[in-house]
């Protein structure tokens, strides 16, 4: 406006720049150049690619009635009138819709989008933004997938990088050359819509391993929400959802991961964030375990790994070699001592005997492979003799038939 209180012509124009599969939100961006112009110029772009532009002004309506605006972009574009705010009024509550799982990079129709959905893969960057958090998840197949969280807090970001994660949230489709759709944004909402497969070795190396007692002692404010790392033996608990650590200095209290459950007696390792609970300190916010050697000392083996794991490596496998599944995946652990087979976040064992059952289509065929797997115990160097001889028989069977 003028000094004579009348409005200029002309709209005030901020250049952004960036790489972004989606509209981002220019207002929490620095912004590279900004001034007047004539109209929605797009010459006063900062640089030729990767650039955003946002202009502002004054609608001027000569005279009352109806008015039709539109936009034409070929990378997307957004028109707002006015500043209210969107009035939200709750009608009813029902049932959350069912959770639909993907992998990353897999094609959809347009009707995937915005669904609730779920996907797994690997950290490979993040940034916070005002409270926000927004990440890359990458396939083991290399896809990647754009990742925002709603509210970051208790999300604790020094466990994230190079770490794999299962993620619940909306998904939003892109298109991909070819004129393919994938889901290439998926929107969460808190801390609560992620949990972790497994912590990157670099991020379990970066904190070193320290008593229970010299955290129980310590009062300072400075405690709570550090992450640390400990060693013990779980025990349990009549406290739902959580665990006790214990060593040979004290005892704590661990939020119970979502990906095991606790077995008493387990020597393990754990890494996470410290909460105040009234006066006592408890190892929450994104816990996390996987075994250790007795002693504590050694070097942590084998990560743990889930019978829906494997599913999904499966699922992830076949995208990259750009095959076709006639049906997906299925995966199930045969464990004795149990009763019936063994699926979903159940982690495979020593011992245990892996059953998989998956068809691809090829030449217009399609295959039925079954498939069984033996996990080696401590000190085995070959299958146990009655499994051998169970295959045997069973292959002789197939051979008469």
């Amino acid at each position: 406006m003028g000094g004579t209180n009348e409005f200029e012509p002309g709209l005030m124009a901020r250049s952004f720049e960036g790489n972004w599969i989606y509209l981002p939100d220019f207002g929490e961006r620095p912004v590279i150049k900004s001034g007047p112009v004539a109209n929605c110029d797009l010459n006063f772009r900062s640089r030729a690619d990767n650039v955003g532009l946002e202009f502002t002004g004054w609608l001027a309506a000569p005279v009352a009635g109806d008015y039709r605006f539109w936009l034409r972009s070929d990378d997307g574009s957004k028109l707002y009138l006015g500043d209210a705010e969107p009035q939200i009024q709750v009608i009813g509550v029902t049932n959350p819709p069912a959770l639909q799982k993907y992998f990353i990079g897999q094609v959809v129709s347009q009707a995937a989008a915005y669904q609730w959905v779920q996907v797994e893969g690997t950290v490979r960057h993040l940034v916070e933004r005002s409270g926000r958090l927004e990440l890359e998840l990458q396939s083991r197949g290399g896809n990647r997938m754009q990742v925002e969280f709603a509210d970051a807090s208790g999300l604790a970001t020094e466990l994230l990088l190079n770490s794999q994660a299962r993620i619940s949230g909306v998904s939003r489709e892109v298109v991909i050359p070819g004129g393919q759709r994938i889901i290439g944004l998926l929107t969460a909402v808190s801390r609560q819509d992620f949990q972790f497969m497994e912590v990157a070795p670099d991020v379990w190396s970066a904190f070193p391993v320290v008593k229970i007692s010299t955290l129980v002692t310590n009062r300072s404010s400075t405690v709570s929400k550090s992450v640390v790392r400990l060693t013990g033996a779980l025990k349990s608990t009549k406290l739902p959802g959580h665990f006790i650590l214990a060593d040979d200095s004290g005892e704590i209290l661990v939020q119970r991961s979502a990906s095991s459950e606790a077995v008493p007696g387990r020597p393990v390792e754990v890494i996470g964030t410290l909460q105040r609970m009234g006066t006592n300190l408890v190892l929450v916010n994104s816990g996390f375990r996987r075994p250790a050697a007795d002693d504590g000392k050694s070097e942590p083996v084998p990560q743990l790994t889930t019978a829906e794991q494997v599913q999904w490596w499966y699922r992830d496998r076949l995208l990259h070699l750009g095959l076709a599944p006639w049906f997906h995946p299925s995966v199930a652990i045969q464990r004795q001592g149990a009763k019936g087979i063994l699926e979903g976040a159940e982690i495979i064992q020593p011992g245990d005997l892996l059953w998989t059952d998956f068809g691809i289509t090829y030449l217009r065929l399609n295959t039925d492979t079954q498939h069984l797997a033996y996990v080696l115990k401590p000190g085995e160097s070959k299958v146990p003799a009655g499994l051998r001889q169970g295959l045997a028989n069973s292959n002789r069977v197939q051979d008469i038939l």
